[in-house]
Parts: C-alpha cells; structure tokens; sequence
C-alpha cells in the first residue's frame, strides 16, 4: 500500500480527492463499531464516496496493486 499512495501518477490524479485514513488495528471497541458500521470485514479496506454516498463496486478489499488503484480512481472520477 506505501508505494501505491507515494506513486507520482497516483499523486497527481488524485488531485480533488480526500484521502481519510483510519487504522483500526488495535480492534478496540470503536474500531470495532467502525468495522460494523461500514461493513468491513477487516483491514486493509478502501471505500470509495463522492457526494456523500459510497460507490460500492469501487470498494477494495484486501491488497491492491498500483494499476488496480489508479483503475479506481478513474471510475470515481468517471462517475
């Protein structure tokens, strides 16, 4: 995931977009309401939102690689 979001072609096609971050590795309580709240079965999970509302068939679970990521980005953009 480090060199996917330090990728220069990543960098700047996400201008415009808002990268929130949440690390839920300590399975607190909370990180376990956060997990149950949006419907994620464990890290790593991205979610993918524009005007408010999740765009599901962009949702990554798991590991992806660079070109995977910037595929998304392009659908988010398309959309």
């Amino acid at each position: 995931i480090k060199e996917v979001f330090s990728s220069k072609k990543l960098i700047e096609m996400s201008k415009g977009i808002r990268y929130i971050k949440i690390d839920v590795t300590k399975n607190s309580e909370e990180d376990k309401e956060i997990l149950k709240h949006y419907g994620i079965i464990g890290p790593p999970t991205v979610l993918f939102y524009k005007s408010g509302k999740e765009l599901g068939d962009i949702r990554i679970i798991g590991e992806v690689g660079l070109d995977g990521f910037i595929n998304r980005v392009k659908s988010l953009k398309e959309k």
